[in-house]
């Protein structure tokens, strides 16, 4: 499903709760894949300048990211 990469992008919208909420979905699935458990996984939070849009915050995705 992933392919064989070296890493991964994840790229999710700070003013879609519901992008958030798939990256973390394809963030978890991938943990649960051995051979994925070991790549580098980036990711980004696209349309930071929504500044009035923004529904993700920062604590949210560092919480998620460091459990």
């Amino acid at each position: 499903m992933y392919g064989e990469a070296d890493g991964y992008l994840i790229v999710y919208s700070v003013a879609s709760r519901e992008s958030f909420n798939d990256a973390v979905s394809i963030l978890k699935q991938m943990k649960k894949t051995p051979e994925l458990r070991q790549k580098v996984v980036i990711l980004v939070g696209n349309k930071q300048d929504m500044v009035r849009k923004r529904v993700v915050k920062t604590q949210g995705k560092v919480k998620f990211m460091n459990p």
